[in-house]
């Protein structure tokens, strides 16, 4: 009968999953306010195959999405939104589980998009 065989730890299936993404490009875009943008589903696509390769899955849980409305004013006089949002994530793999981390999106909008935007800042900051 063989040793048996000693699990990794999950933290370190997280950081090695992690540290194979490199600098991404910023492959979003927006045409009316001329700038480029990382998209989060670039971010969460980078790693997410990695992460599952080495049986580590990912649960997200959104809290009551927070809003503020006419926090500022957009250049073109429109009133903007303001979304905050919690995210909680969770890591996990057969053996273990990471204690949840809770990020904070935030994300600001003239139309009915800061509640996107504020999903896809906590995403990023993850």
């Amino acid at each position: 009968m063989g040793r048996p065989k000693l699990q990794k730890p999950l933290v370190d299936k997280i950081a090695e999953a992690f540290a194979k993404v490199e600098k991404l490009q910023r492959r979003g875009e927006n045409a009316t306010r001329g700038y480029k943008w990382t998209r989060a589903s670039d971010v969460l696509a980078a790693v997410r195959a990695d992460l599952l390769s080495r049986g580590v899955l990912i649960h997200i849980n959104e809290g009551k999405p927070e809003y503020e409305r006419n926090v500022a004013q957009s250049n073109g006089g429109e009133s903007i939104t303001e979304c905050n949002l919690a995210v909680t994530y969770t890591f996990q793999d057969a053996a273990s589980e990471l204690k949840p981390m809770t990020i904070n999106g935030v994300g600001r909008d003239v139309e009915d998009k800061s509640l996107y935007k504020a999903q896809s800042g906590a995403q990023k900051a993850l």
